[in-house]
């Protein structure tokens, strides 16, 4: 009985939400986010949308230890994951690479809980950070010390204008909108600011196909040499000067 009393506000939060979730979630992207995360949770299947598997993924695959100059001394803030986050290894190997370009000026598409800002952040200590994201909400970046680099934008990144910005762009990680034209948007923009010996890494390769699309466009722009996917991760890895 108390095991139901207790469940009962979260019930009737439900019924109250439902009219939003049916009729005005399916217009923005935070509600279609979470349409699909709760899909997820009662078990739809990701082949539904037409995602490869992995067997089948275009770009050739590489172990993160055979990233030049990984040694996975980093340091790390926040270090467990939840959903719409990067895994802790995930993490690990965005620190990491980071690290390793030591980079003066770092954009990030996608705010969201500011995790993944924090740590560029704490593992670049000279760099510029912007990140956008379309919500205002709070970060966990908020008033710490280490983040005093970090400029957070709040707007459609669709309609950013990065020519400011243009060939400049030392480190670059895309993990804001999953629709097609979101994320092709946000790689084509950063394929405009990556610097002549930048990098670019795209988060839920696995789990979205405007992923995967935004990433063929990628592909066919710079050529396949220059990508990596990263296994064990739902990562993709650009570089300017390829893996050779």
């Amino acid at each position: 009985m108390t095991k139901l009393k207790n469940f009962l506000p979260y019930y009737l939060y439900f019924i109250f939400f439902l009219p939003w979730l049916l009729f005005i979630a399916p217009l923005s992207f935070p509600g279609r986010e979470v349409i699909r995360i709760a899909a997820a949770r009662m078990g739809f299947k990701k082949s539904y949308l037409g995602l490869m598997e992995e067997k089948d993924y275009p770009i050739r695959p590489l172990d993160a230890n055979e990233l030049r100059g990984m040694d996975f001394g980093t340091v790390l803030h926040q270090p467990n994951s939840h959903d719409g986050s990067v895994t802790t290894y995930e993490l690990m190997i965005l620190n990491k690479l980071v690290q390793r370009q030591n980079p003066n000026l770092i954009f990030e598409f996608g705010t969201f809980d500011g995790r993944t800002a924090i740590n560029f952040a704490a593992n670049a200590r000279a760099a510029k950070i912007i990140t956008i994201d379309f919500a205002l909400q709070p970060r966990l970046f908020d008033n710490k010390p280490v983040a005093a680099n970090i400029e957070c934008k709040f707007g459609d990144s669709t309609k950013f204008d990065v020519s400011a910005y243009r060939g400049k762009v030392d480190f670059i990680f895309i993990d804001g909108g999953h629709d097609a034209p979101v994320v092709t948007n946000d790689t084509l923009k950063a394929l405009e600011m990556v610097s002549p010996d930048g990098v670019i890494v795209w988060h839920d390769y696995r789990d979205f196909k405007g992923v995967q699309e935004a990433i063929a466009v990628a592909v066919q722009r710079k050529g396949e040499a220059n990508f990596r996917f990263i296994r064990d991760t739902s990562m993709v890895v650009y570089q300017s000067v390829g893996f050779g």
